[in-house]
């Protein structure tokens, strides 16, 4: 893969390279960890079994599509957090699933990946001076507390991701996959990674006060899916608006409209499939 593509810079009249004009040929991701032991992203379609029920993967095109789009992410390592009100508390699980010593997180405190020094320490020796240079004393934490606000913290996934020019990586929760009540919510983030080299965040909000969140390597944190940047460009917001009440669409809209419709009522099974696969794959008029 090239150089990373650099931030748009301004030209020669003061402007910038337009979202609409960037290529959407392709996303070419890539991944890299920080952690030899921790887990690498998977293809969401790898793990789509165990977050479905059987009907659903069978037969709701719309719903396996969602969920097999993109790429999951896991916590590099296995810990717990809890929010004590005016506090963050963290610690690390063992094997065994036994929690370790809670420790407070805050401003200057974060909590550490145990295999943080040896990552550290297996960096060739030519690279080491950079290294240092670009990271503070604790290295590259695990869990990074917000210290405006003892609910939210980020998840520090030890993965680099990298996308082709005109391609960033939206971050967000694993669709259709339920959480317990009392858990938490993953905050969804854009970030350009063309250019971005850090490693992704999860941003993670608590939502109950004293309970214990785990974050296993084993469990899906987030889903990560490449997303085009001209889709979020600002003149790619205004929407065309069409007539309102169906005695005003236009007739185009109306055909599309009945005969989806009359597709719905009929008694097979996986209409939209069907659908799907007539729309990519017409009849071959030169066999007609």
């Amino acid at each position: 893969m090239s150089a990373p593509e650099r931030p748009p810079e301004a030209g020669e009249d003061g402007s910038t390279p337009s979202r609409e004009r960037l290529p959407v040929t392709g996303p070419q991701m890539a991944f890299h960890q920080v952690w030899p032991d921790a887990p690498m992203p998977v293809p969401a379609r790898a793990v789509l079994r165990d977050l479905l029920p059987a009907k659903a993967v069978r037969w709701c095109t719309p719903v396996t599509a969602a969920s097999s789009f993109g790429w999951v992410l896991f916590a590099p390592a296995a810990f717990a957090v809890r929010w004590m009100e005016d506090r963050l508390e963290f610690t690390l699980v063992d094997a065994d699933g036994a929690l370790g010593p809670w420790q407070v997180l805050g401003a200057g405190r974060p909590g550490q990946h145990p295999g943080t020094e040896a990552a550290l320490a297996a960096v060739p020796a030519h690279r080491s001076a950079e290294l240092a240079d670009c990271l503070d004393e604790e290295g590259v934490p695990l869990v990074d507390p917000n210290p405006a606000d003892p609910r939210e913290l980020q998840v520090v996934s030890g993965v680099l991701a990298r996308t082709a020019p005109g391609w960033a990586t939206l971050v967000r929760p694993v669709p259709n996959l339920p959480l317990t009540p009392t858990s938490h919510d993953v905050v969804e983030g854009i970030v350009e990674t063309a250019w971005y080299g850090n490693t992704l965040p999860v941003m993670v909000r608590l939502r109950t006060p004293g309970e214990v969140v785990r974050f296993s390597p084993r469990s899906p944190l987030a889903v990560v899916q490449p997303v085009a940047l001209a889709s979020l460009a600002p003149e790619h917001t205004r929407a065309t608006e069409g007539g309102h009440g169906l005695a005003h669409w236009p007739d185009e809209e109306w055909e599309r409209f009945v005969a989806t419709r009359r597709t719905r009522l009929d008694a097979l099974p996986a209409s939209y499939r069907r659908a799907q696969h007539a729309y990519h794959h017409p009849p071959d008029a030169s066999r007609e």
